[in-house]
């Protein structure tokens, strides 16, 4: 997958979890994408869980980077094999993917190794899936 096609892609901007007028990701509406709770969300980005209440974290969080890097990489990946795709079957792929117990980590899935702050070995796994 080339470098334009990730990206032209941003899971958080198309899903609108920006927070209006902001590079502020709206937490809680992440959380409820995922089907997360939000004391998860907190523990995987490094911050205070009163703060996902008030829906602060920007995207220079060194986390938020990381999930946003997975998310994109991942939506390009599926919409390179189905170019097609409508966005809340998109959704529900990434979400299948980021959920299903996987060998490569032990057979934890992706998202509970991103919650751990294990983002970067999933980034690794996306970059040989896409190489």
């Amino acid at each position: 997958m080339t470098a334009e096609v990730l990206q032209s892609v941003d899971f958080f901007e198309s899903n609108d979890l920006y927070l209006e007028n902001s590079s502020e990701i709206d937490l809680t509406a992440l959380a409820k994408l995922l089907e997360m709770n939000q004391k998860d969300l907190a523990k995987a980005f490094d911050i205070n869980e009163s703060q996902i209440t008030r829906n602060a974290a920007t995207s220079d969080n060194k986390f938020v980077k990381q999930w946003m890097t997975v998310f994109n990489m991942l939506t390009g990946h599926i919409q390179a094999t189905e170019p097609e795709i409508s966005q809340d079957k998109l959704r529900l792929k990434m979400s299948r993917w980021l959920k299903m117990p996987s060998s490569h980590f032990s057979n934890d899935t992706p998202l509970s190794i991103m919650v751990q702050g294990k983002a970067r070995r999933v980034i690794k796994l996306l970059e040989q899936i896409t190489a």
